[in-house]
């Protein structure tokens, strides 16, 4: 065994969706926690709907330090039960992990599962489980030529390639999620996300996305977010780049501001002033009696503030005055 340093395992934050299904696996580990000998798993379904996460997520949860995530590899079935015999009696529990288990139609190698999962002479631990994850309901690929073939007897073939997944005593699904799911679950990575978009737009722009990457699911909407979290650090580059250009053309007096006001200039030509931090008293003129600042214009001004100081609770913007609330 090859110990993991650095674990994937998310936290409850990331798991979104799905709870029922997830509560029924996590109640099924307390109950192997508590010493009890319970069903092996199996989680079917669409890809992406977070079957594996659930899994890694048991690691997370409060209560549950005395268990341990073994992952195992397909390649390595074979060995399980000498894996099964050396873990048994421990104080630890162990979940043996098979993510994305398949097998084809000229596998044999289920059939040596089979016997780990239930038929073989030697009996599980109340310590181990199996835990498995898998696109496929049945597990083994089938095709139409397996119940139109030449066989006399075909449906017990059939029988015997469906009969691996009904070892697992507790056989979950998860599936794909309808639009209304998918678009909550949406709303929710956003605001984890702190991604600031009025919810019409959202749920339009998730539309979309879901138009070009087929299938509801935790992982599409992640990839969503993420692609909004894209868009929105470009556009903030953006933002600081014409920043510092508007800095070159704005200055200030005790007066009031101007904006690229030229020499000999009546009035102030329409410009924007882009502000990284909030301004200082003596930068932008007197305050009145309210404590407001106010800067005085011959005409309209069009201003984009960007406030990063908790300070700053406010900005009105009048056709003649600009009140900086502080």
């Amino acid at each position: 065994l090859c110990p993991v340093e650095q674990p994937d395992c998310p936290g409850a934050d990331e798991m979104l969706g799905y709870e029922l299904q997830r509560n029924r696996v996590i109640a099924n580990t307390r109950a192997m926690l508590e010493g009890n000998l319970v069903n092996n798993v199996l989680l079917y379904g669409d890809s992406g709907t977070g079957k594996s996460a659930t899994v890694k997520n048991l690691l997370t949860l409060p209560g549950f330090e005395a268990l341990r995530l073994i992952e195992v590899q397909k390649e390595g079935l074979a060995d399980l039960p000498r894996l099964i015999r050396t873990l048994g009696g421990r104080r630890l529990k162990f979940i043996l992990f098979i993510d994305d288990l398949a097998f084809d139609q000229d596998d044999k190698t289920y059939s040596a599962l089979k016997t780990i999962l239930e038929g073989g002479l030697e009996r599980r631990p109340a310590n181990v489980a199996v835990y498995a994850t898998s696109n496929r309901r049945r597990l083994v690929r089938q095709t139409f030529s397996d119940r139109a073939g030449d066989e006399v007897d075909a449906s017990e073939t059939i029988q015997e390639k469906t009969s691996l997944s009904d070892r697992f005593g507790l056989r979950i699904p998860y599936l794909a999620l309808n639009q209304a799911e998918f678009l909550e679950l949406v709303e929710g990575m956003a605001e984890q996300a702190g991604i600031a978009l009025d919810r019409d737009s959202l749920r339009a722009e998730a539309v979309k996305w879901e138009m070009r990457n087929p299938g509801r699911t935790p992982r599409t909407a992640k990839q969503f977010i993420a692609s909004l979290s894209v868009r929105r650090g470009r556009n903030l580059q953006r933002f600081r780049d014409e920043e510092k250009g508007a800095q070159g053309n704005a200055h200030c007096h005790a007066g009031g501001l101007h904006l690229g006001e030229k020499a000999g200039a009546d009035s102030c030509a329409l410009g924007q002033l882009l502000l990284a931090q909030p301004p200082q008293l003596s930068e932008v003129g007197d305050a009145d009696a309210d404590g407001d600042i106010v800067i005085p214009k011959p005409g309209v001004v069009l201003l984009f503030f960007h406030c990063v100081s908790p300070l700053c609770k406010g900005i009105i913007l009048t056709d003649r005055l600009l009140h900086a609330k502080t």
